[in-house]
């Protein structure tokens, strides 16, 4: 299996954002989407377009219903696709994992293009508020593990003896335990005026990929990947 992994550090790229954006909001979209019955995925996949009303025009934001993807993933063990189109995201998504939640993975899968096409893009627009902290790290797409879930549908359920103080939710480092999740097949594209912003914060272990994904950042971006995926992730 090929793949490419691009990551852009602090805009430094032949291809930037501001490049990128404008194919991306009028992207063709296929023509038989408008009218067009719902497609025939396998068992255990799911549309973020047709199950959870994500936008593909990129015209309305699709922040809450990939959140709700995102979360529908890992509670109903389900993979996510994400069709050709452009989806504008204003705030961060997180993939949360719980303790010892190997078995539910957030996994997002973008549709493959045809030749010379773009495969499905997630967005953020142009100085979008929120992300305008040089000081701070702020993920358009945040995979991390909380060890104060048990494993289960709750997302409010507390681990038995957790202690959030010592390993708290936004401490990153803590994320390495999380196994299985996996983005594959999407561009991500940060606008310029976004200093804070990092197109995916990821830093897991065994069996956990990013694949095929393109990060295109403005100058201004802070990352275009951190984490890492090591002890059995890996990038492609």
């Amino acid at each position: 299996m090929t793949g490419v992994f691009l990551l852009l550090m602090h805009g430094k790229c032949t291809l930037s954002a501001t490049a990128v954006l404008p194919a991306c909001a009028t992207s063709a979209l296929p023509a038989a989407a408008g009218g067009a019955p719902p497609r025939r995925l396998p068992r255990g996949v799911v549309s973020i377009v047709e199950k959870f009303g994500a936008d593909p025009t990129g015209k309305t934001d699709s922040t809450a219903a990939l959140q709700r993807a995102f979360t529908a993933s890992r509670t109903d063990n389900v993979t996510l696709f994400v069709p050709l189109g452009c989806f504008r995201l204003t705030d961060t998504v997180t993939a949360t994992q719980p303790r010892n939640g190997r078995w539910q993975p957030i996994v997002v899968v973008g549709e493959r293009p045809k030749a010379a096409g773009r495969p499905p893009a997630f967005f953020l627009p142009p100085a979008t508020p929120g992300f305008s902290d040089p000081g701070a790290s702020k993920p358009l797409l945040f995979f991390i593990t909380n060890w104060c879930l048990e494993p289960g549908a709750a997302l409010d359920v507390a681990a038995l003896g957790c202690n959030s103080s010592a390993q708290p939710l936004h401490d990153w480092h803590s994320s390495a335990y999380q196994f299985n999740m996996v983005l594959q097949g999407l561009d991500i594209i940060l606008g310029e005026g976004n200093p804070s912003a990092v197109g995916v914060d990821m830093n897991a272990a065994q069996g956990s990929t990013i694949e095929d994904v393109n990060v295109f950042a403005g100058p201004d971006a802070q990352a275009g990947v951190a984490g890492g995926n090591g002890g059995g992730g890996s990038f492609k």
